[in-house]
């Protein structure tokens, strides 16, 4: 095809001035996505997940049955009124720290959820708290006329974000730059804001980067010219691949 194009006395300015212009399209349209498109999207699916695990601790209380409620978690309810959360006759078996393994036993409760806060509370009423003090027969046991178990329900949020703020996956360019401008002034470690910074920079650059490397190797004409073209060619493309996974 170069050789038909020069024959046509098309010459190399010609031939690269429509694959820069599509590779600016495509650039401009990867921007939108990366800027705009994702953080959206980020948002939608890591409300649907805060959604799904919230519905969790309802939809796992079935009157009667011991339920896996969360990982190291076992609940029990005799009935569960799914209008109000409440709940009555409730067996809670928290082993999620070994060396202080709890069992809670109260005559009601109620389940609550703080959309704001991420957390669900299950508020228990005229209980008894046994706590194992790490010997097979040793224990201690704790009367409650109420007590509040807290629990977090966010399984997307990132270790650096504050509760209650967006990940840097969610924000928006602007919102992104504000705050890692914000971080930094107050001295705190802004690299999550950075990485996706670049990330989201990193598909439009290479969209304008891979015609400078791919325009030089097609216009070759000799064929081991062409066989050695392809092992770069494939070469750029995991070294390009890997940079953007590691990124």
């Amino acid at each position: 095809e170069i050789v038909a194009m020069y024959s046509s006395g098309l010459n190399l300015r010609q031939l690269v001035r429509p694959i820069f212009g599509f590779a600016v399209l495509v650039a401009a349209f990867a921007f939108v996505l990366a800027v705009f498109t994702r953080p959206w999207a980020t948002r939608r699916i890591d409300e649907t997940i805060s959604e799904m695990a919230r519905t969790r601790f309802t939809a796992a209380l079935r009157p009667g049955v011991f339920s896996s409620w969360l990982e190291g978690v076992v609940i029990y309810v005799g009935a569960v009124e799914p209008d109000t959360g409440q709940l009555t006759w409730v067996m809670l078996a928290d082993e999620r720290e070994p060396a202080g393994r709890r069992t809670i036993f109260a005559t009601e409760g109620r389940l609550q959820t703080d959309d704001q806060r991420e957390v669900a509370f299950l508020q228990m009423r005229d209980g008894t708290i046994l706590r194992s003090l790490g010997a097979a027969d040793s224990y201690d046991r704790t009367d409650f006329g109420a007590f509040d178990l807290t629990l977090e329900f966010d399984p997307m949020i990132d270790e650096h974000t504050e509760r209650g703020a967006m990940p840097p996956r969610q924000l928006r360019w602007r919102e992104l730059l504000e705050t890692r401008d914000r971080r930094q002034a107050a001295g705190a470690s802004a690299i999550e804001e950075e990485i996706e910074i670049q990330r989201k920079l990193v598909v439009p650059a290479g969209t304008l980067l891979l015609p400078l490397v791919a325009v030089p190797l097609g216009v070759q004409r000799s064929r081991a010219v062409r066989s050695r073209a392809l092992v770069v060619s494939v070469c750029t493309i995991l070294v390009y691949y890997l940079m953007l996974t590691l990124a």
